[in-house]
């Protein structure tokens, strides 16, 4: 194998993933949002994705709900396939694929 195919398959310069599931409550979190509106919208898009993808609620990191993952193979490791999170002043809805809107 070419030293450069060596060097993308050792892990230990890697930087860990910080963004995993946590075991946090996902309605605890939702509750906790101040504005209302903006708590609603969360409380709506958890009914809409969880039954959208079959998949049950997961907090990533301290403010990401996610639904589903998949491992990527490149960096060996599990990511959330697709999710939303609060960012500032809005949503920001994670798509399959990594694509935002």
């Amino acid at each position: 194998m070419p030293p450069a195919a060596n060097f993308l398959r050792d892990t230990t310069c890697m930087a860990e993933n910080k963004t995993v599931p946590t075991g946090a409550s996902v309605e605890e979190f939702l509750s906790s949002v101040e504005h209302p509106t903006r708590r609603e919208d969360g409380f709506a898009l958890l009914r809409i994705m969880s039954e959208a993808t079959g998949q049950a609620a997961v907090m990533w990191g301290p403010s990401i709900v996610g639904f589903g993952y998949h491992v990527d193979t490149a960096v060996l490791e599990q990511l959330v396939r697709t999710g939303y999170e609060y960012v500032v002043t809005e949503l920001d809805v994670s798509q399959p694929g990594g694509g935002r809107r």
